[in-house]
């Protein structure tokens, strides 16, 4: 009997890409642009975003998407492919981990990066990754499912190892199904890339090659094939009232009749159970409730038991359904009287003729909310779902509705109505607002909002400022709410944030809720000086490459920091020590400590670290010879541009672009920097920083 193979399979590896930066934003890519300053987590122009880790010498910054696109599909590929392999090879738990959590990461990241240009690529590549691991989940299950098979074979429990035989037929169907689709994935993600997957769908049709051929032996030992056919019917015009009476007999594939047997037929979509005479005929009666109306093939499975020794067949009738309407009574409501979150009790009857239907989907509405479906049970509506009454049914007299929501089926749509009350409920709403840590001109809201003690989702509050409204945000899950919001350019001391819920067309009761915050002072302003390295006024540690470190200095009040406000970062900035004082010192002071700091680093082998470091001095350097107020919040590209547009000499250009691109190296290439690289970097830097008093500008 053929077995599916667990052989050693490889472990993923940790590669470069496994340093890249796991977080997306939803509107741009801007968790993939990587920097030291706390503005170098701010979102760029797309002309500046860099992928972390990816080398630079493959980077450009005119192309990056396109780069960063291609990087991004290729590692996805990867991935799949080595998970089809380890699945082939038996390793579930090793394939998983090639498509788990970081896989859906790097999605994020192409989604992002892609765009909707390519839609029907990264919707494959989703796509492919589930169906895998349900592939993975479900070969796994069969194996375990084979063990306990063979092991009730060898007990000598034939009925046992006749429902395991059975449950492993489904897994082979489910797993054929899973192949197919995710070699369908696959057909879109090659054309799409031009990536070759020719080993990673032989993998994964090896696997199911493998599992169709152990289940045809296995459905040969354990199973006789049996026939099924319908002899007689009354009338093929059949509908709920008039209903379809059929007989038919089986028989195994030897004409070997099944004889005084119960039996489970499932006729269109309703299961029915009768049972076999001993020539192996039997007889059903057949009411037809959500099958299309009109002419159709109805469709008759044997079902045998789960322990039985015959294998399922199945056949076909040609009957023509007439429509019938029946009658629908909500006949009980439990509460009459409802408030937000309460749950609904309801009774109703369907009726055709005579017949009672039961096991038939309702749907309910309330006011001109859907509360969900419900199934007709002995008169009891069950829902499939909460079935509570939510918020935005306005208070006061509503309709509730339930409805049989048919379409030219064997029963035609019916509804009935009645009406309840709905009342208000008291709410809760609470806001607080301070500074951003990261943005000085923007302040973060945040709050929460409950009913009935449960916080509420969806609903929207209006946040203002001194009485004039800002921004309207949405409660989410449970009920809390958060928006940054830009100070008004005039506004100084304290302001009056205020978080308003109307509860316009819910039936939630309004509510207020009012906090200050106070802004400093212009003279309390201050702008980032980075630095790297060790004993050199540094503060606190941002963590990338040798240690990143920053200081701010204090600024006159003529002189107040200059953000872009549609630039403001979604990682906060470091926070300094409180045991470290900030030292007001000038720009030129601190250059030479930053060499000495770079040239410690370099004799001590950290590469990286030097780079970093004397880009700092570099930069520190090079600030104060432009116009720009704003050129201490740029990130490192941003910069050399302004600072090219400036100068008119271009070797001070070309080293500035020099030393820009190993510290890019340096911070975001997992293959670092040589000694010989450092060496040439760091005299590019020194050479800038001498010559930084007699650049001329335009």
């Amino acid at each position: 009997m053929a077995t599916t193979g667990a052989i050693g399979g490889a472990v993923p590896s940790t590669t470069a890409a496994d340093s890249l930066p796991t977080e997306t934003d939803g509107d741009s890519v801007s968790m993939l642009v990587a920097s030291l300053s706390s503005t170098a987590f701010q979102e760029t122009d797309d002309e500046n975003e860099t992928v972390r880790h990816q080398n630079p010498d493959t980077y450009s910054e005119d192309d990056g998407d396109d780069e960063l696109d291609q990087w991004l599909s290729s590692w996805l590929t990867g991935q799949l492919e080595e998970s089809a392999i380890e699945i082939s090879e038996g390793q579930y738990e090793t394939a998983n981990e090639y498509i788990d959590d970081e896989f859906e990461d790097r999605l994020g990241q192409y989604v992002a990066v892609a765009g909707e240009t390519d839609g029907d690529e990264s919707e494959a590549y989703e796509e492919a990754q589930q169906d895998q691991q349900n592939l993975s989940d479900s070969v796994a299950e069969y194996e375990e499912t084979q063990d306990k098979y063979e092991a009730a074979r060898e007990d000598g429990d034939d009925e046992r190892a006749r429902e395991l035989a059975r449950e492993l037929g489904e897994l082979s169907e489910e797993i054929g199904d899973l192949s197919q689709s995710i070699q369908s994935h696959y057909d879109v993600i090659a054309e799409a890339t031009g990536t070759d997957l020719t080993t990673a769908i032989a993998a994964v049709e090896a696997t199911n090659q493998s599992i169709q051929t152990d289940q045809e032996q296995i459905r040969e030992a354990e199973f006789d094939e049996t026939t099924i056919r319908i002899t007689a019917v009354e009338s093929t015009t059949v509908s709920f009232t008039t209903p379809l009476t059929a007989t038919g007999e089986i028989e195994t594939a030897d004409g070997t009749p099944v004889a005084d047997e119960p039996i489970r037929l499932n006729v269109g979509n309703q299961l029915l159970e009768t049972e076999t005479d001993d020539s192996g005929e039997f007889e059903f009666d057949y009411r037809p409730i959500s099958i299309p109306a009109g002419e159709t093939d109805l469709t008759v499975n044997y079902l045998p038991d789960s322990g039985s020794p015959y294998f399922g067949s199945e056949t076909s009738i040609g009957i023509d359904v007439e429509q019938v309407e029946p009658t629908l009574t909500i006949t009980s409501v439990d509460p009459e009287t409802v408030a937000y979150n309460d749950t609904l009790g309801l009774e109703a009857e369907l009726r055709a003729g005579e017949q009672e239907i039961d096991d038939v989907p309702l749907t309910v509405t309330l006011g001109e909310q859907d509360l969900g479906v419900a199934s007709l049970n002995a008169d009891d509506l069950v829902f499939d779902g909460a079935g509570t009454v939510p918020a935005a049914v306005p208070s006061g007299e509503q309709n509730l509705t339930v409805s049989l929501p048919f379409e030219a089926r064997a029963l035609e749509s019916v509804t009935s109505e009645t009406t309840i009350t709905v009342t208000e409920t008291e709410t809760e709403l609470s806001v607080a607002a301070t500074q951003s840590k990261t943005n000085e001109d923007e302040l973060n809201v945040t709050g929460d909002f409950t009913a009935a003690g449960s916080g509420v989702e969806g609903q929207s509050i209006q946040i203002a400022i001194d009485g004039t409204s800002f921004e309207t945000v949405t409660t989410e899950g449970s009920g809390e709410f958060e928006t940054t919001i830009a100070v008004p350019e005039d506004a100084t001391g304290e302001l009056e944030v205020t978080a308003v819920y109307s509860g316009d067309g819910t039936n939630l009761a309004s509510a207020e809720a009012t906090t200050a915050v106070s802004l400093p002072s212009a003279s309390s302003s201050s702008s980032w000086l980075w630095l790297a390295g060790g004993g050199v006024l540094f503060v606190g540690i941002i963590g990338v490459g040798g240690g990143l470190y920053w200081y701010r200095s204090q600024q006159p009040a003529e002189s107040p920091p200059s953000h872009r406000r549609d630039e403001s970062p979604d990682i906060e900035e470091p926070t300094p020590s409180v045991d470290s004082e900030p030292a007001a010192e000038s720009g030129s002071s601190l250059v030479q400590p930053l060499f000495s700091e770079a040239t410690d680093r370099l004799d001590e082998g950290d590469t990286e670290g030097a780079v970093q470091t004397c880009y700092a001095a570099v930069r520190q350097s090079l600030e104060s010879e432009l116009d720009s107020a704003q050129a201490t919040g740029y990130t490192y590209w941003e910069f050399y541009r302004l600072f090219e547009s400036e100068t008119d000499t271009s070797a001070i250009t070309d080293s500035l672009r020099t030393v820009t691109q190993g510290y890019e190296q340096a911070t975001f290439d997992v293959s670092g920097v040589s000694k010989h690289e450092a060496e040439t970097i760091l005299e590019h830097a020194r050479n800038l920083c001498q010559k930084a008093e007699s650049v001329p500008h335009n």
